[in-house]
């Protein structure tokens, strides 16, 4: 089973930070990633949203938990705050990095993150959903 962080990280204007990928779709989502061998969630978390987006983030509540089991994966999706923020330019896996309102989220974006989004902006804390399908 892969584990995986992403943020969920919104500016004072409540608008959420999504990341654009720089290859496959090109879709939008969230920043975040794998979690390594030794490495906490935290520490992750921490370390893919610096990489992605150049943001120092204070992870601070659990929003949900994402089971993936087709893809043996599962995914913590974390309300984090921004702390800092150093130079990012686009690069290989990142080509933009933006924020945006709960009504005009970007496309392309799969439903995954959609619905990841949804519950961030809704609020909700302690999510546990399994998404059975590979849509």
């Amino acid at each position: 089973m892969n584990l995986s962080a992403f943020a969920a990280i919104f500016d004072e204007h409540h608008r959420i930070l999504l990341v654009r990928m720089a290859y496959g779709n090109r879709s939008w989502t969230t920043p975040g990633g794998g979690v390594e061998a030794g490495e906490t969630i935290a520490e992750a978390l921490k370390r893919e949203v610096l990489e992605e987006t150049g943001y120092h983030i204070d992870p601070r509540k659990i929003i949900g938990v994402y089971f993936k089991p087709i893809e043996k994966e599962t995914l913590i999706f974390v309300e984090a705050s921004i702390i800092g923020r150093e130079e990012w330019h686009p690069n290989e896996e990142i080509s933009e990095v933006g924020f945006f309102s709960e009504n005009e989220l970007p496309l392309p974006m799969n439903e995954r993150p959609k619905i990841r989004i949804r519950d961030a902006f809704a609020g909700e804390r302690g999510i546990l959903r399994t998404f059975e399908g590979l849509f």
